[in-house]
């Protein structure tokens, strides 16, 4: 389970870096949601880990875990927009 967390969390971080080097160019703020799942799941503490990682690590980057329904509602949110 750790080497899957680890694993997740570098893929995260790869492809988000591009958005943190346009952001710390600019010298603004890169304000990200991150879709998990319900409050206290598994998904859910994942999710909150990997962004406070990515907050803590990239300059210019906020990253936020948002609630969500999972993997019934992050497609729909990712297409409108809201993730």
């Amino acid at each position: 389970m750790k080497g899957i967390a680890l694993s997740v969390c570098l893929l995260a971080v790869l492809s988000v870096n591009p958005f943190a080097a346009c952001a710390q160019t600019k010298g603004i703020t890169q304000n990200l949601a991150l879709s998990t799942a319900s409050l206290g799941g598994t998904y859910y503490i994942v999710g909150a880990g990997i962004a406070d990682i990515l907050t803590k690590y990239i300059p210019g980057m906020k990253v936020s875990a948002i609630i969500s329904q999972g993997s019934v509602g992050n497609p729909k949110m990712v297409d409108s927009g809201q993730s």
